[in-house]
């Protein structure tokens, strides 16, 4: 399996046999690899790269310093429980990102990138708009200036985010440490420490590594049908994110 030529699959070590322990234990990893690759992913992407975002438009936007954004934040001022809960929620964003691209992934574009973009898409259509983030309502597009570079970059780390954990899940589940008990796969096994402090969410974890070690029997004309509505939703919400945008503009 190469990163760019296919879409991932687990498959347990071919001397423990198929069985759906061995299965198990082989889906544990790469939920691992994705949980930790959403972390760093959205850590970087979304939390740094939102906080870089806003530092660039408070820079280009010296007559909105000092005022009040739609979330009631000061344009300006860098406090540290601001960023640090900037950081908290990208880190949140991506690994719960990271989870549901995973689970998704056979219904991807086997490209990382192309599978980035769909993610991007999906997510950008649930939570860019409705969340008031790409909103040609929202009154920070009025104090920010110029309104054509708030938008690039608010796009630019909608986009960010999915394509930085899309490339680091399929990478980082093909080099994960293999599922044989050892110093190594034990250390591979820490990113769960992650959801602990989120029970129903290390469930949900837990329950998409249960599901995917069974492989109940998908029929093609099922997976082509999931395919192609995924595909759709990611190109919709493509659309919508561009749509919502140009709306801001003019």
């Amino acid at each position: 399996m190469i990163l760019r030529g296919c879409a991932v699959e687990v498959r347990p070590p071919d001397d423990e046999g198929d069985t759906w322990r061995t299965r198990a234990r082989a889906e544990l990893g790469a939920v691992c690899a994705a949980v930790a690759a959403g972390a760093i992913g959205g850590l970087l992407a979304i939390g740094m790269g939102g906080r870089l975002m806003m530092r660039l438009l408070a820079a280009t936007s010296p007559n909105a310093t000092g005022r009040l954004t739609d979330a009631d934040e000061v344009v300006g001022a860098v406090t540290g429980g601001g960023t640090g809960f900037l950081l908290a929620a990208g880190t949140f964003i991506g690994v719960v990102g990271a989870i549901g691209y995973l689970s998704a992934r056979r219904l991807l574009p086997a490209r990382s990138l192309a599978a980035g973009f769909v993610g991007a898409g999906i997510a950008g259509g649930l939570l860019a708009r409705p969340s008031w983030l790409l909103d040609p309502e929202n009154r920070d597009f009025e104090i920010l200036e110029p309104t054509w570079f708030a938008v690039a970059l608010f796009i630019a780390v909608i986009a960010l985010g999915p394509l930085t954990i899309a490339v680091l899940v399929d990478r980082w589940v093909l080099t994960w440490p293999r599922p044989k008990l050892s110093v190594r796969w034990i250390a591979g096994m820490l990113p769960l420490a992650l959801l602990a402090p989120i029970p129903p969410l290390l469930v949900a974890v837990l329950a998409v590594v249960a599901v995917r070690a069974i492989r109940l029997p998908r029929p093609p004309a099922l997976t082509r049908f999931g395919r192609v509505a995924v595909v759709a939703a990611g190109g919709t919400g493509l659309v919508w994110i561009g749509a919502s945008g140009v709306a801001i503009l003019v």
